[in-house]
This record gives structure tokens, C-alpha cells and sequence, in this order.
């Protein structure tokens, strides 16, 4: 039996156990077709987790209280937890957590550390705040936005607050020429409700809610890239997504791999295939051959003329 077989077992005891319902050994070691001692194994897991909470009478157990299944989390679902609380400064004495939850902060950070990219700091939290209410309440508002050039000022309808790409950024459309934009958070240096509100877009919903990278292109229609990778380096496909949509769907005589996105330009997936080539090959489409063709030609001049 697989691992995940095995965490989907545990969970769904867990799931009995949560609704108060008796579990015994022997009848989920019939209905999981699996040994008696492989389902005590799981229980016993069970009680070191939730201590007293389960109880114990003979080969049956019972919870007596409910408890949280989502104190029971991933390594991912936890790197997720910890960057919000970073990012909200949760931890801070002034904010009020649920103890359970607090706990769960503390345990986990005796077992993970991380080590990710820089995380966006948001000095201006007036800005992040007016940002959060006029998403919650659909308000338009004025924003002053620096550039490398010149500060802009324009009106804009905000959908969502993005985090992608270790940065938070603001997605919606500007009022006057209606095109859909990521504004980087830390580059506005202010923010302030019109008065105006708007109605959503539920198409630009539905975008925002598959964005994978913050060249997505709302106006694009989606394309599939297939990639071929070779077999010494599809262990880390396998074991992780560079972008939502990654899907493994083949495998060649050889021992490669074939992968697929959905992405709505050809940039979302040009730095991906820099990271990794030569040890992945385009199949389809041809045209983002020919994009990072140019890309990398493009590459090369900027390095030989810093030679010079």
C-alpha cells in the first residue's frame, strides 16, 4: 500500500473519530483490507497527535471532544500558514489567535524551517489596508503608483490581492482604458476610496483565480505547452509543481517524462525553461521554440556587450 493510501486511512479515521463515532480495530482492518496491526499503528499515531482526546476500551477507540482535522498539516499547507503570519505580524502580542492555532505555529516550527526567496515587505500598511476594503466592499479608488519614470495617478477597480512570485500585487482594471493589470503593491505610495463602487466581471474572476504567474494575460486565450524531460532530472517534476497547472501525462520508452501547462503567454514558462534547459525539450508549440530562441540570443548579446 502507497503512503498516500495510508495518510487518506488516517484521515478518514480521523473523520470518524471527529463526528463521534466508536472505531474498532478489527472491522477497519476488514473495510481497509489491511492487517490488524497496521490499523493499530494508525490509531496509535492518532493518540500521540491528539493525546487524551481519544480514548481507548479494549480494541475500540472514541473521541470525547471534538478536534480540528486541519491541525494535521502538509509541508506545504504549513510553508502557506507560516508566510501569512509573517505577513499579517500575527505573532505580535496585540493580535488575538486561537490558542489551537498558536499551538499549531509553535509545534510546527520545532519540525520545519524555511528557506524561501526574499518575501515582499509592505512598508505602507495604510496602503494594504485601503487595498483589503476595497476588495471586500468593490470600491473604486485612486491610486498614485511610482514607476521608473514618473509617478502615475489613475483610478482603479481592485478584484483581488495576489501573492505570486514572493510579491503581492493588485489585480484589476483601470477605469479609464479598462485593461486588466498587476499592480506591485509596494510601488503604491498611496491609496484612497472614491466613493465610487463597480460590478465584477465574473470572467475576470474566474482569471484571477488560475493565475500562475504575474504575466498571465487576461485578454489571451489559454495554450498547452508540452515539454519532454529528460529522464535524469524527472524526479524533480515529479516531486514538485513549477506552476498550477504542471501535469504529467506520459512517459517514453526511455524513461522521460511528458509534461504539460496551460498558460495564457509564452513568458509564463520562458524562466522555467531557462532553469532547466538542456535537459527539456519543446514538443509543442512550435512558436515558443522560436520565443526562446529569441530569448536566449537576446541573453547572450547582453552578456558579450557586459564583456566588453
Amino acid at each position: 500500500m502507497s503512503h498516500s493510501d495510508s495518510i487518506k486511512r488516517v484521515v478518514e479515521i480521523l473523520a470518524l473519530l471527529n463526528a463521534g463515532k466508536e472505531v474498532c480495530v478489527g472491522r477497519l482492518a476488514t473495510v481497509y483490507g489491511v492487517h490488524i496491526r497496521t490499523i493499530r499503528r494508525d490509531l496509535a499515531l492518532i493518540r500521540e497527535i491528539f493525546g487524551a482526546v481519544v480514548t481507548r476500551e479494549g480494541d475500540c477507540y472514541r473521541a470525547y471532544e471534538r478536534f480540528l482535522l486541519h491541525q494535521v498539516l502538509s509541508a506545504d499547507e504549513l510553508m502557506q500558514l507560516s508566510t501569512i503570519v509573517n505577513v499579517l505580524h500575527m505573532g505580535q502580542t496585540t493580535v488575538s489567535l486561537p490558542e489551537q492555532t498558536r499551538s499549531l505555529i509553535t509545534h510546527s516550527n520545532e519540525v520545519y524551517e524555511f528557506r524561501n526567496k526574499p518575501l515582499e515587505y509592505i512598508v505602507n500598511r495604510e496602503v494594504l489596508h485601503c487595498l483589503e476594503r476595497a476588495v471586500r466592499f468593490r470600491q473604486v479608488l485612486n491610486i498614485t503608483y511610482l514607476t521608473n519614470a514618473r509617478d502615475l495617478q489613475f483610478e482603479f477597480e481592485v478584484y483581488r490581492i495576489v501573492f505570486v512570485n514572493e510579491n503581492f500585487y493588485a489585480v484589476g482594471r483601470r477605469r479609464t482604458n479598462r485593461h486588466v493589470e498587476f499592480l506591485r503593491v509596494s510601488f503604491i505610495s498611496h491609496a484612497r476610496v472614491t466613493g465610487d463602487g463597480f460590478l465584477h466581471d465574473s470572467e475576470l474572476d474566474a482569471f484571477i483565480k488560475q493565475i500562475q504567474t504575474p504575466l498571465a494575460e487576461f485578454t489571451h486565450p489559454t495554450q498547452r505547452v508540452v515539454l519532454r524531460v529528460h529522464r535524469k532530472v524527472k524526479k524533480y517534476f515529479l516531486a514538485k509543481r513549477y506552476l498550477p497547472s504542471q501535469s504529467v501525462v506520459g512517459e517514453y520508452e526511455n524513461g522521460d517524462i511528458k509534461v504539460e501547462y496551460t498558460i495564457t503567454r509564452n513568458h509564463e514558462v520562458e524562466n522555467l525553461l531557462l532553469q532547466w534547459l538542456p535537459n527539456v525539450t519543446i514538443v509543442s508549440p512550435r512558436i515558443l521554440r522560436n520565443h526562446m530562441r529569441k530569448a536566449l540570443e537576446q541573453k547572450l548579446e547582453a552578456v558579450a556587450k557586459n564583456r566588453v
